[in-house]
């Protein structure tokens, strides 16, 4: 990891290395950075290796700042990663690379996707685990059109062949790039001065022998018209066949889950809740298990004989501990397997000595497929005393219990997985111009249109009103036949049997199942200029300048199924969505040096940066940015910012059709009936939404001691605020603050009937509701050295989470040290870190690097008697990577290798109380277990 104390590096060298024919590489750049005392910490067993590619620079502007000043070194932490560091690690995408970082949450990966109906094989980046939509993500420098109707962006769908280098600033950065860089900013920067050809072809699998990847690249770039004219394009393709139950593991046929005890009183000592294996759940089998009655905890044998259902030790809340029945979670899906393609082209021509145009296009399309989960009853299904299916033997035993009908739950695997098909393409063009003037002044203009599509497909899911009705069936007295009670209304009804495994007919089967399907169109079209220079100088030297402007418009379109529009499946249910926004900012920044070459101050800079955007959705805000470098002298460093960020509302935020579902909800008013009620919920967009707001401040010191040269260090302190982040209560939460939290804002979302006094509708829209807070420290320790004719690099990076609040109005939670939860209820357990040691000798580099991942809670709000475990143990993986240089001069051949968790270590089973649950937590934990990859590389 070659961390930046955020250098703003400028090599003017560009004009002239194209008539000289002299091109900087990138170990010239290294080696420009330390000559002029920048923070590059740039390792040399990696980055300046004879086998490195070489790379014409133009200009390097570190995304901490758009200042293009010389020697500058911004405030701001940033880190960067090089495509040497990937390459080295085997890594499959940037992303899987960048997760490993401790700042990343990779709470949104092929890993986690098992019961997603879309983005299953997705890979969004998560800064400081606000969101994936509080970390912006930039091409080039550039926005790039969103891959969700909330903005976020999978990673998998940008070209990545051509990447050189990826740039992560882990602080707020609004002033400097715009709306969502609440977390920071990623820039993914590309090689566009390739020279020649580059291909790779890779294997990876499992110990297990699942899980098998595939991937291949191929590059080629080349001059034009005597030097003023460069071209490449690069294509990737890359297959994964994933692991498609987690009880292909050894700790996922464990079952372990998070049961409610129902046996737990206020006074007999027991706890609320068991963490255990071997839960299963105590309301459904596959076979059909009937619920209450003289035949309660009867279930469905072959033939539909009834036979015993075994309850386990302890029940409550759908499940039990020990006992008949199943875990869903075993089938669910550990991996998502999935494909993608990509392909990116880049020309650009030199129009005059100091007017240069470009032009970029991609496209990318991932697929995968994803065998979810069974369909299961959700309220029991009802099966009358008259319906044929029944056995002669159980429907005497019902006619002599007076039971006119059974209550049945039933897991329905015999009707085959809900499989999902989700596909994502995206189209992007780019053209730009850039030139200079004077001796410092430089501009640059583009226009970007992006447009991405998906289709998301889901197979085989319930209609939940068809089963219903096909499970009433009759005998038709005329006929004989067995028929739909409701045959006059539904003539198409096919009578479906549930009594007992396997007795489901095609046909039946084929009338109560179908296809939910969205057809989603997200654009983006960006306009914008930026001017970047020197216009005077003060005692302390030149102050430099960056301004400019941007006109943007995000626009959504997405239509769903009309099954899906009336809430007509059992899962998914996608609705119509339509809406857009433009906006306009304009920005400036600046440099301004205040002392230099003092006694005890070598120089003090200051860099502040403030935008103006007007949202069309919301109106206009001002974002800020103050900072402090403070070099005291060649040895320690003091850096510091302050800065006001802001997250815009998204489309789907903003736009979303309402849905209408039921709740059940306690009424707390006294004298209003019935404890418990059921009413209209009803969800949607809200166009009233403002953006969010965050303050922002960082604090750190950098130290190189010239009595150890190659070591550098650095620690940094972070403080996020955000007011009115965007979020929707529940049901219940909306009743109990109108009623009790005295929030009587919320209470014109309530709907009462007059006549009854009863609460009968609830409006539970995004609002502006709650605040988020996140501190912590980042640190990181750095050594290189030449040992025995080879290049020694010893790095640490780690991150501690002092807090990770979130305040809602009621309640405050700081989840800092949890390591289960999803969504807002997500935690982080305090500490992660990232240790390597590279080693590079002639054509021969090694890599060890360990992964840690602190011990924690399972749920931070377990106290006393809560949970009889509440206690999760760290974890430390091991990765090793080998790779050999063969051949020298023009063409080159490069075997490599990689082993990853070495150990092959299992997860720590968390447990929860999901339906279909994941047993672990596979944004923090290895799931896959021992991993192999080789590959070779060739590059002409």
């Amino acid at each position: 990891m070659n961390t930046v104390e955020t250098t703003q590096l400028e090599l003017r060298l560009r004009r002239r290395a194209l008539t000289s024919g002299l091109r900087p590489t990138a170990a010239s750049v290294i080696a420009l950075t330390a000559a002029l005392g920048g923070g590059l910490v740039a390792s040399p067993a990696l980055a300046q290796s004879p086998s490195s590619e070489p790379a014409t620079v133009d200009t390097v502007i570190v995304t901490a700042s758009r200042v293009d000043r010389a020697g500058f070194t911004a405030p701001t932490p940033t880190t960067v990663v090089t495509a040497e560091e990937f390459a080295l690690r085997a890594v499959t995408s940037v992303a899987d690379g960048l997760n490993q970082t401790p700042a990343f949450f990779a709470n949104t990966t092929p890993a986690t996707g098992g019961n997603q109906r879309s983005n299953g094989n997705a890979n969004y980046l998560n800064l400081r685990a606000l969101g994936a939509n509080r970390t912006l993500v930039l091409v080039n420098g550039r926005r790039h059109v969103p891959t969700t109707s909330g903005g976020a962006l999978d990673i998998n769908l940008i070209p990545q062949a051509l990447i050189s280098r990826v740039e992560v600033v882990t602080g707020g950065a609004s002033a400097a790039w715009g709306s969502d860089a609440v977390a920071g900013v990623v820039n993914l920067i590309f090689d566009d001065r390739l020279d020649g050809g580059r291909a790779s072809v890779q294997y990876g699998v499992s110990s297990r022998g699942d899980n098998r990847e595939t991937k291949a690249t191929l590059a080629q770039g080349f001059s034009f018209a005597q030097g003023r004219g460069h071209a490449a394009i690069a294509g990737e393709w890359y297959r994964n066949s994933g692991i498609l139950d987690q009880q292909d593991r050894n700790w996922g046929r464990q079952e372990w889950q998070i049961v409610n005890n129902a046996n737990a009183t206020a006074t007999n000592g027991q706890y609320l809740r068991l963490r255990s294996p071997y839960v299963h759940q105590s309301g459904r089998t596959e076979s059909g298990l009937i619920l209450s009655g003289p035949l309660a905890n009867m279930q469905f044998g072959p033939g539909g004989v009834l036979q015993p259902f075994r309850l386990g030790q302890v029940t409550g809340g759908g499940f039990m501990i020990g006992g008949d029945g199943i875990n869903q979670g075993t089938v669910t899906s550990l991996v998502t397997p999935g494909e993608r393609k990509t392909l990116y082209a880049t020309a650009s021509y030199e129009l005059t000595p100091t007017i240069k145009g470009s032009v970029e296009a991609s496209y990318a399309r991932i697929e995968s497929s994803n065998d979810m989960l069974a369909s299961f009853s959700t309220a029991p299904y009802l099966i009358r005393v008259d319906n044929p299916f029944l056995p002669t033997a159980v429907r005497n035993q019902m006619i002599g219990a007076g039971q006119t009908q059974l209550q049945v739950g039933r897991i329905n695997t015999d009707f085959g997985f809900i499989v999902a098909h989700p596909v994502n393409e995206t189209k992007r063009i780019v053209g730009a111009l850039d030139g200079s003037f004077g001796e410092t002044w430089k501009w640059s203009a583009y226009y970007t249109y992006g447009q991405n599509y998906s289709h998301d497909r889901t197979e085989n899911n319930l209609i939940v009103g068809r089963a219903i009705a096909a499970m009433d069936a009759i005998r038709d007295p005329v006929s004989g036949q067995i028929v739909c009670r409701s045959a006059a209304t539904a003539p198409a009804c096919v009578p479906l049997n549930i009594v007992g495994y396997g007795a489901p007919s095609a046909s039946a089967i084929n009338y109560v199942t179908g296809t939910t399907e969205s057809w989603t169109t997200n654009k983006q079209q960006v306009a914008a200029f930026s001017l970047t220079g020197e216009p005077f100088s003060s005692w302390a030297g030149p102050v430099s300048v960056a301004l400019g402007g941007e006109l943007r418009r995000e626009s959504i379109k997405s239509t769903a199924d009309p099954i899906s529009v009336a809430n007509g499946f059992l899962v998914g249910n996608p609705k119509n969505l339509s809406g857009k926004y433009d906006v306009k900012e304009v920005f400036l920044e600046t440099v301004v040096p205040l002392i230099a070459d003092l006694p005890f101050v070598k120089s003090l800079d200051f860099n502040g940066a403030v935008r103006l955007t007007d949202y069309s959705s919301s109106g206009s805000v001002v974002t800020w940015k103050a900072g402090l470098t403070y070099q005291i002298n060649d040895a320690v460093r003091l850096r510091g910012t302050a800065s006001r960020d802001i997250r815009a509302a998204n489309l789907t935020e903003l736009y979303q059709s309402s849905a209408t579902s039921f709740a059940t909800i306690r009424d707390p008013r006294p004298g209003s009936g019935a404890p418990a009620a059921l009413v209209n919920n009803v969800t949607g967009g809200n166009p009233n939404l403002k953006p969010e707001e965050a303050d922002t401040w960082t604090v750190g010191i950098v130290l190189s001691p010239s009595a150890i040269p190659g070591l550098r260090a650095s620690i940094d302190y972070y403080d996020i605020d955000i007011q009115g982040a965007i979020g929707a209560l529940s049901a219940q939460s909306i009743v109990d603050r109108c009623f009790t939290g005295g929030q009587t804002a919320l209470c014109p979302l309530i709907t009462i009937n007059p006549a009854t006094n009863a609460i009968t509708r609830t409006d539970a829209s995004f609002l502006n509701l709650s605040e988020t807070i996140t501190r912590g420290v980042d640190a990181e320790i750095s050594y290189t050295r030449q040992i025995a004719d080879g290049d020694l690099t010893i790095r640490l990076l780690s991150t501690y989470v002092a807090n990770l609040i979130t305040n809602d109005g009621v309640l405050s939670i700081d989840r800092a040290g949890q390591v289960a939860g999803q969504g807002a209820d997500a935690g982080l357990p305090r500490w992660r870190s990232t240790a390597t040691v590279a080693y590079r000798r002639g054509p021969l580099a090694l890599s060890a690097a360990t992964r840690y991942v602190g011990g924690g809670k399972v749920d931070v709000t377990y106290t006393g008697l809560a949970i009889n475990d509440n206690s999760v143990k760290s974890r430390t993986y091991l990765d090793l990577s080998v790779e050999y240089a063969l051949g020298e001069g023009d063409t080159r051949v490069k075997l490599f290798g990689a082993v990853n968790n070495v150990f092959d270590k299992d997860p720590p089973l968390v447990g929860t109380t999901f339906q279909a649950p994941f047993y672990t937590n596979a944004a923090l934990y290895d799931v896959v277990g021992r991993f192999i990859t080789v590959g070779l590389r060739v590059s002409y």
